[in-house]
């Protein structure tokens, strides 16, 4: 399967040489521990590993992303993934590091402190689960943060939205449960549940508050790129003779099967073509690079000699105007786009936000539900819609 999903590239390249222990074949000594210490394990078990390898391998990647996407303190997001690599100091995993210490919970007293134990099955962390204001009544049957996070897309959300801001409640929670648990190891004061409740609510309300309003320290700092990578506020029409591109590619999570989708448009704003088109891929910047490649192709099958080519994945882009180092399964696919590029008069690359790019996104998605290639008519219903509902704020230039 990993060898049916290399994307060989259109025109022919020069093979080099590359370090193949790195994603990105660039060789670093960090790259050469790993694969010694899998070199290792394999001898020693006869399967490739590492240190953590059950926890890595158990763990789906929708929760990696979940946690890592999740609207909440940074510090937090990385006491969660701790929580998932055994890497925070409780009883059970300093015991297990050979540290003489009591593993027992320091507030029941009766337990191994394992980091479910500490945040779920003790007693304490169930009081304050079911007074917060989630009114989570935590279950008997082996509680753990894994299954509440496993099971996350399940629970009857209103809306996305929604449920961002019950998971970023959920982690100021476990946070200042564990903050209750230092307090009580170190100063040996402890803190009832109203208390833990209460600090926890009021550091989620002030962080949600402001991340929501855009104001205060915690806004996200804005990384200031080079003019060729700034983001439009709304889709323009592109100058005289010149075609734009939209290109963007969908993949569900824990899946391989992916869709790109790509439309082409004139400096009136008339649709040229739209493209839906099914794939296979391991990640999506492969996805996002394909469909750039896509567009392309169609541009140099049209013989159009001026175009832009607008993507919302910012990555990408500036793989392709900064040379920046890029993945080994992309380089095939980038070698074939910058290949085409050199073969118009003129042609460049745009970042654009998400919002922009809501036909080629939409174009994607249909692709997820295609069995082939789809050309779609310009007079489709369904384009005509998306396309109408876009000419009501994007602007073209005059004649």
């Amino acid at each position: 399967m990993a060898i049916r999903q290399i994307k060989l590239p259109l025109f022919p390249c020069l093979d080099k040489q590359v370090w193949g222990a790195a994603s990105k074949g660039i060789f670093s000594t960090k790259s050469t521990y790993h694969l010694l210490l899998n070199l290792r394990d394999y001898l020693a078990t006869g399967h490739a590993s590492s240190s953590n390898r059950h926890k890595w391998e158990d763990v789906p990647t929708s929760v990696w992303k979940r946690i890592w996407h999740s609207t909440t303190l940074p510090k937090i997001k990385n006491f969660l993934w701790r929580i998932y690599v055994d890497g925070i100091a409780c009883g059970d995993n300093l015991a297990r590091r050979n540290i003489s210490i009591d593993p027992g919970c320091c507030l029941c007293g009766y337990n191994l402190e394992t980091c479910d134990h500490l945040l779920f099955e003790c007693p304490f962390p169930r009081a304050v689960w079911f007074g917060s204001n989630l009114s989570f009544l935590v279950s008997n049957i082996q509680p753990s943060l894994a299954g509440l996070l496993t099971g996350w897309d399940k629970f009857p959300f209103p809306s996305k939205d929604r449920g961002k801001e019950v998971l970023c409640l959920v982690s100021f929670v476990c946070w200042h449960i564990w903050l209750a648990r230092n307090h009580i190891t170190f100063t040996g004061i402890g803190w009832s549940p109203e208390e833990v409740i209460s600090r926890a609510q009021s550091a989620f309300q002030e962080f949600w508050d402001i991340s929501t309003t855009g104001k205060g320290p915690t806004e996200p700092v804005t990384q200031h790129l080079p003019s060729t990578l700034e983001i439009a506020e709304g889709w323009q029409c592109p100058p005289t003779d010149y075609i734009k591109i939209n290109c963007d590619a969908a993949l569900p999570l824990d899946s391989t099967a992916g869709g790109l989708g790509f439309i082409a448009r004139d400096h009136n704003g008339s649709t040229l073509t739209a493209c839906s088109e099914p794939i296979f891929i391991s990640n999506a910047l492969l996805g996002e690079a394909l469909a750039v490649r896509a567009g392309l192709y169609w541009a140099n099958q049209a013989n159009i000699p001026l175009f832009i080519v607008e993507s919302d994945c910012s990555n990408l882009i500036s793989i392709l105007i900064g040379g920046n180092s890029h993945p080994l399964d992309l380089d095939g696919v980038i070698h074939d786009i910058l290949r085409l590029a050199e073969s118009f008069s003129s042609c460049s690359f745009v970042n654009i936000s998400r919002d922009v790019n809501v036909i080629a996104h939409h174009l994607a998605r249909k692709a997820l539900s295609a069995t082939s290639r789809t050309i779609w008519p310009l007079s489709n219903p369904w384009l005509l819609n998306l396309c109408n509902q876009e000419s009501l704020s994007f602007a073209c230039p005059l004649e």
